[in-house]
């Protein structure tokens, strides 16, 4: 779109109420997926923003017009959405799309389709002049990258297909020792823990990773069953626990939990607390760390000093949810209450504070 001139105020493209838009999209999303890839092979990912800002500039128009638009696709190349009228094919477009770390990207492109769908409404593909990157968008396009620890080659090679089909990144190890290793080398969404192997195995291996201030989640797999088994699994500082043998759908699910979005700041775009919020996550790992001591040695007073501690660091910073997970076992410690779940509350804790993410200038 070359030198537009925008109109300031977004016309709403769509007046349906909530309910009959959402049958519309529904049936859309339920066809998309017998057709899941765009014309260039990529995938194509359900995108649920009900108000995506559309910059459209109609053959024989002076002046572009933006629309607030709901939109129910997106993928490398393309972005479907709704809109209350037709639609040229190869009218210019710029899109407003909103990240997943709450910053703004306009993304030219040009109408490639324009369909009616029904009560009036079209349905429009946009095909951006270049690739764009799903997974900065929308949770569900993100690849998860899991350490698969297991010394049996059988089942790792099964656990990887099954991983691999769930569009997940792998790296693999068969032993304790290079799992601390990797562990600490790299940044995983997940590591599949084998309890059970010779050596350092996966309960030493995790109170090793632990003490080193890793954060991440770490999923214990074991063939070992019972309520006594999984809280031995938590106790060593697993965050989880699979039985074995792993299926497609349980590790569906695990990765399926994975796509989440990241734990932003309230004061994200506060280029003033940039620096204090990236030195308050910086210093995260030490204090995870600290409390599992303090667990481990039962010091039920200072544990409940440092929890209160960072629930007041997490809220000062912005992020409430670290804060309200801090909360839980300040009050545990503090009323000697359920100390038995104290292990799955700092797990909890842990689980927050992976998403955080570090605070950047906006741009916009």
């Amino acid at each position: 779109m070359s030198n537009p001139t925008f109109r300031q105020k977004n016309i709403r493209s769509v007046r349906l109420d909530e309910d009959q838009l959402e049958q519309i999209l529904e049936k859309i999303i339920e066809a998309m997926g017998t057709a899941a890839n765009d014309k260039h092979g990529a995938k194509r990912f359900v995108y649920r923003a009900k108000s995506c800002i559309v910059y459209m500039q109609q053959p024989g128009e002076l002046e572009s017009t933006s629309y607030s638009v709901p939109t129910y696709s997106i993928s490398e190349h393309t972005l479907g959405f709704l809109h209350g009228g037709y639609v040229h094919i190869g009218t210019k477009c710029m899109t407003q799309l909103t990240t997943l770390h709450g910053a703004w990207q306009n993304v030219p492109g040009s109408v490639v389709r324009c369909s009616l769908a029904e009560r009036g409404l079209h349905d429009v593909e946009i095909e951006y002049d270049q690739a764009i990157q799903p997974a900065d968008f929308v949770a569900s396009a993100q690849r998860p990258k899991v350490l698969l620890v297991d010394d049996d080659p059988s089942t790792s090679r099964l656990s990887a297909f099954h991983l691999e089909k769930l569009n997940a990144i792998i790296d693999q190890v068969e032993s304790g020792e290079e799992a601390v290793t990797k562990a600490m080398e790299n940044e995983y969404d997940v590591i599949l823990m084998d309890m059970e192997m010779p050596g350092m195995n996966g309960f030493e291996a995790t109170r090793e990773l632990r003490k080193k201030s890793y954060t991440r989640l770490i999923v214990a797999t074991t063939a070992l069953t019972g309520e006594e088994n999984r809280q031995k699994c938590l106790d060593a500082g697993c965050d989880r626990y699979l039985p074995k043998p792993l299926t497609r759908e349980d590790l569906d699910r695990m990765v399926e939990s994975l796509q989440r979005e990241p734990l932003l700041s309230e004061f994200y775009n506060d280029p003033t607390m940039h620096e204090l919020i990236n030195s308050f996550l910086s210093e995260l790992p030490a204090q995870i760390k600290q409390l599992g001591q303090l667990l481990e040695a039962k010091d039920w007073e200072e544990l409940a000093i440092s929890a209160r501690r960072l629930k007041a660091n997490g809220s000062g910073h912005g992020f409430g949810p670290i804060s309200d997970a801090a909360v839980l076992i300040e009050k545990a410690a503090t009323e000697k209450t359920a100390l038995n779940e104290m292990p799955i509350l700092l797990s909890k804790l842990r689980d927050v504070c992976s998403l955080a993410r570090q605070s950047s200038p906006a741009t916009h």
